[in-house]
């Protein structure tokens, strides 16, 4: 069914109908890894997701039914070892600020399974070279973007030297402060961790201002800024950018993704919430990958991932209870009632201002473009 030829009102219930008009009992029998569970509990509704979450279900399970059929061909397998290999390892990760692990949620660790558990057959690299994961703000992004880079520099550069990775942002202050969070979890990680203090000392690895840098092996991870733009001379293994949807930074990314197309198993991710300005590229590469899942196709745009917790109109605006859907966060019980008071409060506060459209933006992860009244 193609769903972008169906009203954009309408899209949700038939997205429905047709998960429902189908048998994936085979898919949720053999598959009992963490990502595929939540993209069951979406399309079953037992937790609160937008249209957008939904579609990225349900792609889930039908290139699941795609690797099942054996007439199909199909050109990517799903590793559940390597779901639960970074799920391991992001059990071992602190918060900064208390020293201990954070458990994560059914969505997190659906972000982790899809990023690192789709492989190619022919090479068994990750499928997806390019990641997009947009959410509303206060939703730990850092922390989990943060278990991203350290599983990716100190597992997937293991038996591999002069890899370069990086963290970027728009500007230099942003980005040192990203930088921080990760080279603060890395170092924590090795000091509690035996077998990574062993490494540490076999690759005489060192936690310096602006990289990481392993001296035996040369692999390094480099904190960067979009306003420096000095990625010509990169060939990224992993790079992440951070709020990648604040402005048009199509030169900046095209810099990244063209010095990774010879580095094999190489991902880009960008992380961002939603801004005034729909025309960027962040917006335009959601929306292509968003018209793509809707037709459930299976060439086109497959090396793609796009996960978006996000409002489905702005009419929820004055519907505190669907706000989960861009706010996962308040479906954890121990955070729900101090988030929910919080974004209640933000909205009065914009309102007065007239700046609702603000709220709108970063805490409901809507894409409105919207000018104020002087």
């Amino acid at each position: 069914m193609d769903l972008s030829k169906i009203k954009r009102s309408q899209r949700p219930l038939e997205l429905l109908k047709e998960y429902r008009s189908r048998d994936f009992s085979d898919i949720k029998e053999k598959y009992k890894d963490e990502g595929t569970k939540y993209a069951f509990k979406v399309l079953d509704l037992e937790v609160i997701s937008g249209y957008n979450m939904k579609l990225a279900a349900y792609r889930q399970l039908r290139d699941l039914q795609c690797v099942e059929d054996s007439t199909y061909n199909y050109p990517y397998y799903y590793d559940v070892e390597k779901c639960q290999q970074v799920l391991n390892f992001a059990d071992i990760c602190p918060n900064v600020d208390t020293g201990e692990p954070v458990p994560l949620m059914d969505w997190q660790n659906f972000i982790l399974c899809l990023m690192f558990g789709w492989r190619e057959i022919k090479t068994g690299n990750k499928r997806y070279g390019s990641v997009i994961i947009s959410v509303a703000r206060g939703q730990g992004k850092t922390y989990l973007m943060s278990i991203i880079a350290c599983y990716s520099y100190l597992i997937e550069t293991m038996g591999l030297d002069n890899q370069d990775l990086m963290v970027t942002s728009n500007i230099t202050d942003q980005a040192r402060k990203i930088y921080g969070y990760i080279s603060t979890m890395m170092n924590k990680i090795i000091d509690k961790n035996v077998v990574f203090n062993e490494v540490k000392k076999k690759t005489d690895l060192d936690v310096q201002y602006n990289k990481v840098i392993q001296r035996k092996t040369n692999n390094r991870l480099l904190q960067l800024s979009a306003e420096s733009g000095k990625f010509d001379s990169y060939h990224f293994l992993f790079a992440v950018y951070d709020e990648a949807g604040e402005t048009n930074h199509s030169v900046v990314t095209s810099k990244i993704t063209s010095g990774q197309v010879k580095v094999p198993n190489s991902q880009f991710t960008q992380i961002s919430t939603a801004y005034p300005d729909s025309t960027v590229p962040f917006k335009q590469e959601e929306d292509s990958i968003i018209k793509i899942m809707e037709r459930d196709e299976h060439e086109e745009g497959d090396r793609k991932l796009v996960l978006i917790w996000a409002q489905d109109s702005e009419d929820e605006m004055n519907e505190p209870e669907t706000w989960a859907k861009s706010n996962p966060l308040l479906l954890l019980p121990s955070e729900h009632d101090n988030l929910m008071s919080g974004l209640k409060q933000e909205l009065d506060d914009k309102r007065l201002s007239g700046e609702e459209f603000r709220f709108a933006n970063k805490n409901l992860n809507l894409w409105l473009d919207y000018k104020t009244n002087s």
